[in-house]
């Protein structure tokens, strides 16, 4: 359940936001901590878009800031912080959601290339995008090996399936339904 920011301004306040702020942090770390390859490859690639990186180090700022603003005692800093922290709690979701759809799109993208590459190259490109989507680096070498192998097999599968289909004499109705 996400915490929903209040405008209320007492100390209970700015003590739940600025959980709230590290909990935004936490996730955004975990999001990138959990992705593949490929969509690590697709977050920096869509990165001037999304601008995910940016309101990560402006969390990360602001975090410093209210912890600054709050051992000082300083109470209209305080309070701008807090307002601060709203917004860029908000940027950052809405950064992360725009994130998740380029990545989601962009890697579904580069792995169906490979099904519409005609012969060996097709099968390279499925294979090796299927491996990228299945390892992730925060992995132990053991388990990226085997997501590998897996991601590997799940490409090299699918563009057989694809290049089976595609030859195959039935009408275009079976082969949708298959």
């Amino acid at each position: 359940m996400d915490f929903e920011l209040s405008p209320l301004s007492d100390r209970k306040t700015s003590t739940a936001e600025a959980d709230a702020l590290a909990r935004e942090i936490l996730k955004h770390r975990q999001d990138d901590k959990n992705a593949s390859y490929l969509g690590r490859f697709m977050s920096d690639l869509s990165s001037p878009i999304h601008g995910k990186d940016k309101t990560l180090a402006r969390l990360e700022a602001l975090q410093t800031s209210n912890q600054l603003a709050r051992l000082s005692g300083n109470s209209n800093a305080e309070e701008e912080t807090r307002k601060e922290m709203r917004q860029a709690i908000s940027n950052d979701r809405a950064a992360r959601k725009t994130a998740d759809s380029w990545v989601a799109h962009g890697s579904g993208f580069v792995k169906s290339l490979g099904f519409f590459c005609p012969g060996e190259t097709g099968y390279v490109m499925s294979v090796l995008s299927g491996a990228a989507d299945a390892a992730r680096p925060e992995d132990s070498l053991l388990r990226q090996g085997g997501d590998l192998v897996l991601g590997a097999g799940k490409g090299f599968a699918l563009k057989y399936t694809f290049d089976r289909d595609g030859e195959s004499k039935m009408n275009l109705a079976l082969k949708a339904a298959t």
